[in-house]
C-alpha cells in the first residue's frame, strides 16, 4: 500500500496564517500554449476509446501534358502510414494536512488544485514542443543568432514559403528572452495595444509580427548542448495532438493521516506529421 509522508509544523510553517499575506500569491504558470497551436483533427476518433490512430497520407502528384493519341504515364501512389499514439500519462499528487488547513484561514485545496492543473498543462506543452524540435525536417534549422531580428524571421518564413506552407496558420513560439528581443523591433504589434477588435487570443499570446501571431512560453527548452534556446516557427498542421483525458484534479480523504490527497492526471499523445512545416530558430542563451 502506498504511503504519504505527513506534513508537520516543523517542515511547513510557511502555510500557517500568521506568516501569510492577505491573499495567496499564485505563481504565474503557462497554460497550454503549444497545445492550442497544433491541429486536433484526430482527437474525436480516439477521445473515448483506443490508443492509436493510423494516419494515411499520399505523395504529391504532378500534372502531365496530354498529347492526343498518347497515353499518359500512370504513377503508382504508395501511401505512407503514421501513428498517433496516446501514450503520455502524467500525474501530480499532493497532500494537505488537516492541521495546516485548520490553522489557515484559506482553503488550501484550491491553490493546490490550481498548481496541479498548471503542472499538467505544462507537461503537455513541454512534450509537444519537444517533439517539434526533434521532428523538424532536415535543412529547416537556421544558424544560431544572438537575438531575434527581422532578417532571421524573414529567413524562417522563406523556408516555409519555399515549401508552399500556407501563411495562415503559422505561429512563432518563443520565451521571455525572445520577447525581449522583439521589444526592439518596431514591426511588433503588441497584444495590449491591439484593442477589443483583435480576433487573435489564447494563452501566451503576445502580439503579431510580420502577420504571424507570437506566443510566449517558458517551456521552450535549451538545445544544442544548452547553447541555444529552441524557438519555433510552425504551421498548425505540422503536429497533431489528442488529449484523451483532459487535465483533471480529484481529492480524496485519508483518515489515518488526517489529511486530504489532491491528485491530478491527464492522458494525451502527439505526432509530427509534416516535418517541413516547422522551422527551428536557435537563439544564443
Amino acid at each position: 500500500m502506498a504511503t504519504f509522508p505527513m506534513n508537520t509544523p516543523a517542515n511547513s510553517p510557511v502555510v500557517i496564517d500568521e506568516v501569510w499575506a492577505k491573499e495567496i500569491l499564485e505563481n504565474r504558470r503557462n497554460r497550454l500554449v503549444m497545445e492550442q497551436l497544433v491541429n486536433h483533427d484526430y482527437e474525436g476518433q480516439i477521445k473515448n476509446h483506443g490508443d492509436t490512430v493510423h494516419i494515411i497520407s499520399l505523395p504529391d502528384m504532378v500534372a502531365q501534358d496530354i498529347v492526343p493519341g498518347t497515353e499518359m504515364t500512370v504513377t503508382p501512389l504508395v501511401p505512407t502510414e503514421q501513428l498517433l499514439v496516446i501514450d503520455q500519462y502524467k500525474g501530480v499528487p499532493a497532500e494537505v494536512q488537516d492541521m495546516l488547513m485548520k490553522q489557515s484561514t484559506y482553503d488550501l485545496r484550491r491553490p493546490y488544485t490550481e498548481k496541479i492543473g498548471f503542472a499538467l498543462a505544462d507537461a503537455i506543452d513541454k512534450y509537444l514542443i519537444g517533439i517539434a524540435l526533434a521532428g523538424v525536417a532536415a535543412g529547416n534549422t537556421l544558424t544560431a543568432v544572438s537575438a531575434l531580428n527581422k532578417a532571421t524571421l524573414v529567413a524562417a518564413h522563406a523556408k516555409l514559403d519555399a515549401l508552399n506552407v500556407p501563411t495562415e496558420g503559422r505561429s512563432l513560439i518563443i520565451n521571455g528572452f525572445g520577447k525581449a528581443d522583439l521589444r526592439l523591433d518596431q514591426d511588433m504589434s503588441w497584444a495590449e495595444r491591439q484593442g477589443a477588435g483583435n480576433s487573435i487570443a489564447g494563452a501566451g499570446y503576445a502580439g503579431v509580427i510580420y502577420d504571424t501571431p507570437v506566443y510566449v512560453t517558458n517551456q521552450v527548452p535549451k538545445i544544442n548542448s544548452n547553447a541555444n534556446w529552441g524557438f519555433i516557427l510552425l504551421h498548425r498542421d505540422a503536429l497533431t495532438a489528442a488529449v484523451q483525458i483532459d487535465p483533471e484534479v480529484e481529492t480524496d480523504r485519508r483518515i489515518l493521516s488526517k489529511s486530504w490527497i489532491v491528485a491530478g492526471s491527464t492522458l494525451f499523445g502527439g505526432k509530427v506529421i509534416r516535418p517541413d512545416h516547422i522551422v527551428v530558430i536557435p537563439r544564443t542563451v
